[in-house]
């Protein structure tokens, strides 16, 4: 008589409605037992199956033992024969041997992955009382440890996937409804953890099969597949629920409801009033570490014909005339008024923006710009030119003795040196080699330089990257005034970027060019977000159906022909060192 009332009744439950006999559980704080009807409800018996101090009473069901077939995987999960169960049937409350936990009975009969024993695992649960689940019953329907192995897996998305693999109608949707209804909205179990199981069993199953695709759409009206509010874990698996979700509206019986999917699946993560605190926090630190402030201070001229051929919306308004052409307006008539319609084009507006990217900087156009920018700002700098002079002259001769000549600092900037990368990779030791040997030998005979200071040096060295910098300042003035012109907006949304070691999802609206400088320069949104395919669905969730959605590639194009006109004159007065 090991095991409890608790453990034992769900299972005698289960057993009844196995065999087509109402059951039910009757209790009270200290104790439980089952009743079952034997003539459709009319009337019900009570049977004590034990596992509380007191009388055991005897009592003879009224169905038969089980046959081979159908109670094999019965006594499997009870972990005993099948003779031996036969005996407890007949006898109740004589199961002998260690009495399994309710978990462990529900995950051996979920591991034979057939319809009829999945549904006397599910029956198992609905019988416990909704207090009276622990957490390992809560967990099944995620994923745990194999008692054997010690692998996790995940014993409810496992066998409903085999279970749709062998059929040829659903006859899971509903077990899961009941499952569902026990399990989440009354046991309070993790929704994330059913939402990755019916992840996992969309994912697995082939969905040009009809059956498959019923089920997917009866788990899409079910709001199964509705993205978790900001889970930590479900962040982790945001992308790959995106990507099922672009599967499932690619099949033209789930288009609506995959579509209404994805535009939930963007309003919970790109919500700009709930998922722009990281960001905030962050550009805080920037602002207080002034780490890379601007110090530009308008666009200096650049501009993108593509960007501003493309934000452009031309509104249309009515006006009415008393030439007769369509249908007039009988109210207006009346009122002796001109009543015929005719539309003219209004005042041409911008569109609102949405970023899902960065430009590339490594494009030739912005480095070919930052080096002749570096050119003309030391042609008129005659204090520069000098000092570029008294540098590499000592670089020269400090290194001539050992055959190794430090790249020099020259007015052309050298064509293997790229300030953009970190210090001890801007050089192309193999490129540079011969020319350093050759500069070597040629100032064998120079005289003697004088000493410049580490800090000169350090100055000449961030005069070529702040060339690059001030371009990309003024790229920042120009998108940024550009697109708050004329009523227009720009949005800045990124997917699974590590924000302070967090991978955080979100979208923002930049106050300023500084902020929005400085969220292109922090944040590099993942290359799979930005095809995202199903434009509208972000457009209808961001309240922006009309909205201009800029990649990377496009504010790569965008960049390059604000880098073509900007005038590198104005720009070289910006330059201090």
């Amino acid at each position: 008589r090991q095991g409890s009332c608790r453990h034992r009744v769900p299972v005698f439950i289960a057993f009844c409605r196995y065999f087509g006999v109402p059951c039910r559980q009757i209790g009270n704080p200290i104790h439980c037992f089952a009743e079952y009807s034997g003539d459709g409800g009319q009337t019900w018996k009570s049977v004590d199956c034990g596992g509380a101090p007191g009388e055991i009473k005897e009592t003879t069901p009224d169905f038969h033992a089980t046959a081979e077939g159908s109670g094999f995987s019965l006594a499997k999960a009870w972990s005993m024969s099948l003779k031996g169960m036969n005996k407890a049937l007949e006898t109740s409350g004589a199961l002998s041997g260690t009495s399994p936990s309710i978990s462990e009975i529900v995950k051996n009969l979920w591991k034979e992955k057939n319809l009829t024993d999945f549904s006397m695992g599910v029956s198992i649960l609905e019988s416990l009382e909704t207090k009276a689940l622990s957490k390992d019953e809560k967990a099944l329907i995620g994923t745990v440890c194999d008692d054997a192995t010690g692998n996790p897996y995940s014993p409810m998305s496992e066998a409903v996937e085999q279970i749709l693999s062998d059929s040829d109608k659903d006859q899971v949707t509903e077990l899961l409804q009941s499952l569902h209804s026990k399990m989440i909205e009354q046991g309070g179990a993790c929704p994330y953890k059913w939402l990755l199981s019916m992840m996992n069993i969309l994912n697995g199953s082939e969905l040009a099969r009809p059956l498959v695709i019923e089920f997917a759409r009866k788990v899409l009206e079910s709001g199964w597949l509705d993205p978790q509010p900001m889970h930590q874990f479900y962040m982790i698996q945001a992308n790959r629920h995106y990507r099922l979700l672009l599967r499932l509206e690619n099949v033209d019986e789930l288009k609506v409801e995959a579509a209404q999917g994805l535009k939930k699946w963007y309003e919970q993560l790109l919500s700009r009033e709930k998922n722009s605190e990281e960001w905030l926090l962050k550009y805080k630190c920037i602002q207080e570490k002034k780490d890379d402030a601007l110090f530009v201070t308008h666009g200096h001229d650049g501009f993108s014909p593509f960007l501003e051929k493309n934000i452009l919306c031309s509104s249309v308004q009515a006006a009415w005339t008393e030439d007769p052409e369509g249908i007039p307006d009988i109210e207006r008539i009346l009122a002796h008024l001109p009543a015929f319609p005719q539309l003219n084009s209004g005042k041409a507006n911008h569109r609102p923006v949405i970023v899902l990217g960065k430009p590339c900087w490594d494009d030739t156009v912005y480095k070919e710009k930052a080096i002749a920018l570096y050119r003309l700002k030391v042609d008129n700098s005659p204090e520069v030119r000098h000092l570029l002079e008294k540098i590499n002259q000592r670089s020269v001769q400090r290194y001539k003795g050992n055959g190794v000549l430090q790249a020099p600092y020259s007015r052309s900037w050298s064509a293997s040196y790229d300030p953009s990368k970190p210090p001890h990779k801007r050089y192309d030791k193999k490129e540079d080699k011969g020319k350093r040997f050759d500069a070597t030998s040629r100032a064998e005979s120079m005289p003697a330089s004088p000493y410049v200071t580490d800090e000169k040096k350090k100055r000449v060295m961030f005069l070529q990257v702040r060339c690059m910098q001030v371009i990309q300042q003024a790229f920042s003035h120009y998108l940024y005034e550009m697109t708050h012109s004329k009523g227009g907006s720009l949005t800045y949304c990124w997917a699974k970027v590590p924000i302070d070691a967090f991978k955080s999802y979100g979208s923002h609206e930049p106050s300023s060019p500084e902020e929005l400088h400085a969220m292109m320069r922090k944040i590099d949104s993942s290359s799979w977000f930005q095809e995202p395919g199903k434009i509208n669905s972000l457009r209808q969730a961001l309240n922006a159906s009309n909205a201009l959605v800029l990649k990377s590639d496009e504010l790569t194009k965008i960049a390059e022909e604000f880098c073509n006109s900007v005038n590198l004159n104005s720009l070289c007065e910006s330059l201090d060192i």
